[in-house]
């Protein structure tokens, strides 16, 4: 039987390997080009006069969570920051998140160090974020009841 010491052992890694762990910062860092590209381009005018395109306010005239994030996101892609507050009071926290999970993801290809994103990631499960998480829920909870009553104390977002 021959012995081998572990020290020994040359390791040879794949070549696809750093690819492979690079996928979740390239999709990150596309994913939030694409967003941040079209909500710079994406006119205020046209976004605010628009068609709505929440699936579930078309099937119960009632607004989600996320209803208004994109008009939200335009508004502040274009520097009107009340107007953005107006449509989601989440977006702006949203967008901000959002830009820095790109502007992370795009250094951490650049600078070939992908476990960058993990940590940025994790801090997305501590408790701070559930209570954010939880709290954008109520407030989205209290805007179905809102327009459920018809009370109108959030602005329509249609």
């Amino acid at each position: 039987m021959c012995v081998v010491d572990p020290h020994e052992l040359e390791v040879i890694e794949s070549p696809r390997r750093p690819l492979i762990a690079a996928l979740p910062a390239a999709a990150v860092a596309a994913g939030g080009v694409a967003v941040y590209g079209i909500a710079l381009a994406w006119s205020p005018a046209a976004v605010v006069s628009g068609p709505g395109f929440c699936p579930f306010r078309e099937m119960t005239g009632w607004p989600c969570p996320a209803c208004g994030l994109t008009r939200s996101f335009v508004m502040l892609a274009h520097g009107d920051v009340a107007r953005a507050f107006s449509f989601n009071l989440f977006g702006p926290v949203f967008f901000v998140v959002g830009l820095a999970a790109t502007i992370v993801a795009g250094w951490s290809l650049v600078a070939r160090r992908p476990a960058v994103l993990e940590k940025f990631g994790s801090w997305l499960t501590t408790p701070a974020a559930m209570v954010l998480l939880a709290v954008w829920m109520a407030y989205g909870v209290a805007r179905i009841v809102d327009a459920a009553r018809g009370t109108g104390l959030f602005p329509s977002v249609t």
